[in-house]
């Protein structure tokens, strides 16, 4: 299984509290994303066949 750290928006690499920084290091998460859009059609457009546009 693959995890992601979906953080809100604009505050990947701006922490404000100790517990937003918790976890962010931990084995179990894989990525971290504060744009969950964007993220998923990276994701898609790596699996789309060669020439396909990723759904949109």
């Amino acid at each position: 299984m693959t995890t992601v750290l979906v953080l809100p928006a604009g505050t990947r690499a701006v922490f404000r509290q100790d517990w937003e920084l918790e976890d962010r290091d931990t084995p179990h998460v894989d990525h971290i994303t504060d744009d969950l859009t964007g993220f998923l059609q990276a994701i898609a457009a790596q699996l789309a066949p060669s020439g396909d546009p990723p759904p949109a």
